[in-house]
């Protein structure tokens, strides 16, 4: 997205649990939060195998029936995040992972599908709190936060010290 994009932008930050939507039509801000169903990849739980086919270091071959299910609900979690996208917005997707790629794909398969021209960007972005997901967006939609100045302190003053000096009694001889 550029400087000149319009007035109708829209961020995505998404990974495998959850969707932050985050709009700016025309001047204001309204964010969306989706969870997901996806169940997390399974880990490898130890040494102790029997299955000849799997490392005796754990690991192994995915289970296709786990994989497969936990790669239906990602899909459906992907459309849904998708579907909540306004079709006249230009939208920049951010993400740790594959995840944010997979809605770029299929958004930009059902503009082509639609012939919509918008515009569609994605990077990859670690976790963000919401104001930064908005801050950024302002940015990429041309109207930048305002920041606030930064008053400088003035310099420290040396003031001799509030202690007494101690007092050395010395004996007299």
């Amino acid at each position: 997205m550029s400087q000149s994009v319009a007035k109708h932008s829209t961020l995505v930050w998404i990974d495998s649990r959850e969707a932050y939507l985050v709009r700016w039509p025309g001047g204001a801000d309204s964010v969306e939060h989706l969870l997901s169903d996806v169940p997390p990849h399974h880990r490898a739980t130890g040494t102790g195998q029997h299955d000849p086919g799997r490392s005796p270091y754990g690991g192994g071959v995915p289970q296709p029936e786990v994989e497969g299910r936990r790669l239906e609900h990602l899909s459906h979690f992907i459309s849904q995040a998708a579907a909540r996208v306004p079709t006249d917005d230009s939208v920049l997707i951010l993400g740790p992972g594959t995840v944010r790629e997979q809605l770029y794909r299929d958004l930009a398969e059902a503009d082509e599908r639609a012939h919509r021209p918008r515009t569609l960007a994605t990077r990859p972005s670690g976790p963000l709190t919401v104001r930064q997901m908005v801050a950024t967006l302002r940015t990429e939609a041309g109207d930048a936060p305002k920041r606030k100045p930064i008053k400088r302190r003035a310099p420290a003053s040396r003031r001799p010290s509030r202690q007494a000096e101690p007092v050395i009694e010395e004996e007299l001889i």
